[in-house]
């Protein structure tokens, strides 16, 4: 069929070339949507949760260097009770 026929049967208004162009129009329509609206809020909401991350990461270390100090205090008192106990019973 050529695009004359094509043109003239009824409900079909494009050729497969400009139905295709069409698509491709779309196409670049949606990614020029993605780049300017969809790919910042993306960055936003990575930032924010970065944000949090770094917040909970700096809970974690503030009570990792808690229960160090706790277990130095401990080291200690474990070292005191062997030495009390090897001058009672040398």
């Amino acid at each position: 069929m050529s695009n004359e026929t094509v043109r003239n049967q009824r409900g079909v208004k494009l050729s497969y070339g400009e139905a295709f162009s069409f698509v491709a129009v779309l196409i670049a329509g949606f990614s020029a949507f993605s780049g300017w609206v969809v790919l910042p809020e993306k960055v936003i909401h990575l930032q924010k949760e970065n944000d949090r991350q770094d917040m909970r990461l700096g809970l974690i270390e503030s009570v990792a260097a808690e229960r160090a100090e706790t277990l130095v205090r401990i080291d200690e008192r474990t070292k005191r009770i062997e030495e009390s106990l090897k001058r009672l019973n040398p």
